[in-house]
């Protein structure tokens, strides 16, 4: 199937095989009907297919099409907000569970990329969490120093053992940094596509070009999934639709609202970078891949509604602007290397900053994973599995109950 016009843009997707689909139209029905075929839905099929249950994949395009291959590359176990900041308002053991889940989600993806061979474009050499204001490094010690207190792996690093790790001078505002030695980049369209096919060979069904517009309970306890392809009725239904949740019968409206994310990348350049990196809170964040390309994303800081509350996957040209300003002014070695792509993509954020994964309240037959809030990389690979084992066998992993659809709605960030 080649490529259509409104995806040539997007950097991972290039000379990636898209996923072949099922021809002809969906079965009337299934067990279990996953809807969305990213990285959280090409896991729970692969999950639920090493399981015995074989599950139907209905995406609306096609695998990785999505925030998965229009994201970063990160891998980056974390709690999408300073250490201290969670402790102090979770509490120290919830925060530590919180971490660990994306640790171990980690843990998970790279041994689906070892298990299953895939060729991702893994690296993994760590990153780093840049201070680039007096307040910013304040906040990266503070957690720094309590992550290393409870055993963490991070590292606090001066400005001068900072520049060991960027083959260029430093900004002046760079004052230090966090390093995560666990941080992974990969090509996230490879990585997924591979974990998609791998279901597929257990048994999993995909149907590609088949959007979901309605779901509707049945007496029986069964779902009625209405598509562009035909109706499906499915025993469970998993949506792992992200920012498109709400719009899918209205769950989680008001809880995730869509927030557009701008990426560019580069022509190979010479080596300057040698982790994946971010800074200015998290609103920039890059790396430099094997072959030399810089993957540069954020800048959402350079429009007055940040980008937030859109669904269309359109370019932002001040925000656009602001990425080559950052990336050129902080590093004028780079000034004189290409743009070769620029590109687009909708993240899910939830109000509290963190997922919802589980089944809805009183439809326990309808189960969702959603609102990863721009941190989906730690996320995946365990939320899929903990899904899958909680539709084959019951069991709720214990540390869902952090990101219970009903959780108290007053945990905000701030």
């Amino acid at each position: 199937m080649p490529m259509s016009a409104a995806l040539q843009a997007l950097h991972w997707l290039e000379g990636v095989e898209p996923v072949a689909g099922e021809p002809g139209p969906p079965p009337a029905l299934a067990d279990v009907v996953i809807v969305g075929g990213g990285y959280v839905g090409s896991s729970i099929a692969y999950w639920l297919a090493k399981r015995g249950v074989p599950g139907v994949v209905l995406e609306r395009r096609g695998v990785a099409t999505g925030a998965t291959g229009r994201n970063a590359g990160f891998i980056a176990p974390g709690l999408g907000m300073a250490f201290a900041d969670a402790a102090q308002r979770y509490g120290r053991e919830a925060a530590i569970e919180r971490l660990e889940f994306t640790r171990r989600g980690r843990e998970i993806a790279l041994g689906l990329i070892d298990e299953l061979g895939i060729d991702c474009d893994l690296e993994t050499q760590g990153g780093l969490t840049i201070a680039s204001s007096p307040e910013e490094w304040e906040s990266i010690q503070a957690s720094g120093e309590a992550l290393m207190r409870e055993g963490f792996p991070q590292r606090l690093l001066s400005r001068d053992e900072l520049r060991e790790h960027v083959a260029a001078d430093l900004p002046d505002r760079f004052l230090g940094a966090l390093y995560n030695p666990e941080t992974a980049l990969v090509n996230p369209a490879k990585l997924s596509s591979g974990v998609a096919r791998a279901a597929q060979r257990l048994g999993a069904q995909l149907f590609t070009g088949a959007e979901v517009f309605a779901l509707t309970d049945l007496p029986d306890g069964r779902i009625a999934v209405e598509t562009g392809r035909g109706e499906i009725v499915a025993g469970r239904v998993m949506l792992a639709t992200n920012a498109w949740t709400p719009l899918i019968a209205g769950l989680l409206k008001g809880r995730i609202a869509p927030v557009r994310g701008q990426i560019l990348a580069t022509a190979p350049a010479p080596r300057v970078f040698l982790r994946g990196m971010s800074t200015n809170w998290g609103y920039e964040y890059w790396s430099q891949r094997q072959d030399g390309a810089i993957v540069l994303g954020g800048a959402r800081w350079a429009v007055p509604d940040r980008d937030e509350g859109y669904y269309a996957e359109e370019l932002r040209p001040q925000i656009q602007d602001a990425l080559y300003a950052f990336l050129t002014g902080s590093f004028p070695v780079l000034a004189d290397v290409p743009i070769a792509r620029r590109w687009s993509g909708i993240m899910g954020f939830s109000l509290d900053g963190y997922p919802f994964i589980g089944p809805v309240p009183g439809r326990e037959r309808l189960l969702v994973a959603a609102g990863f809030t721009g941190h989906g990389g730690p996320y995946w690979a365990v939320a899929g599995q903990c899904l899958a084992e909680l539709i084959a066998t019951g069991r709720a992993d214990p540390a869902l109950r952090h990101y219970a659809l009903d959780r108290e709605p007053s945990e905000r960030r701030s």
